[in-house]
């Protein structure tokens, strides 16, 4: 059974094209106009394997906020796609997923080997990967982090890193001396 994609973008046009690109491609697809819908759609289904999320989306929520509502309640690649390039675009959806972000205009090449690499990161990470915001709260883990810490979902283990300053981290005050670096110079090297 061909897998199913969520193509969430506000232009209709835009959204035709990307779903005529990734049904060419043996997929499955669904198509929302609003991260409203989005949020809606995936609590009413649960075949959806992938979402594809503009980041403007006119009224209401944007994309950036659905993804978030979404990741909160399931766990599911989503590439981000977009046409804007702006670091600060860039830098908006880093710390939401790690699926990916494409260029709208990079063309169907690129767009389905993200869609290709998005899957295999989710399904056969070969490592426990767990999401974090700066602050230390757990946003999202993978699969192979599930089984690493035994837990029975990707939830259950989001759970198990709720406090990772009280015993998750060897040395806690490390992980501090990163956070100030990162926030006066806004990256770290060799850390």
């Amino acid at each position: 059974m061909p897998k199913k994609i969520l193509v969430v973008e506000d232009e209709v046009i835009i959204a035709m094209n990307t779903v005529r690109v990734v049904k060419n491609h043996g997929y499955e697809t669904e198509t929302v106009f609003c991260g409203e819908a989005a949020v809606s759609l995936m609590q009413e289904q649960s075949d959806i394997a992938l979402i594809l999320m503009d980041i403007d989306l006119g009224r209401g929520i944007d994309g950036t906020q659905a993804a978030e509502q979404i990741l909160g309640k399931h766990e599911i690649p989503i590439v981000f796609l977009t046409s804007h390039c702006e670091k600060e675009m860039v830098e908006k959806v880093r710390g939401i997923t790690f699926y990916g972000y494409v260029l709208k205009s990079s063309g169907e090449f690129v767009l389905m080997e993200a869609i290709q690499m998005a899957f295999e990161l989710f399904e056969k990470a070969p490592a426990g990967i767990f999401l974090t915001s700066s602050s230390g709260k757990a946003l999202q883990a993978n699969r192979k982090m599930a089984c690493i810490v035994e837990a029975s979902s990707s939830e259950e283990a989001v759970a198990y890193f709720s406090d990772l300053e009280s015993g998750l981290y060897v040395d806690a005050e490390r992980r501090r001396e990163l956070l100030k670096s990162l926030g006066e110079t806004g990256k770290v090297d060799d850390f």
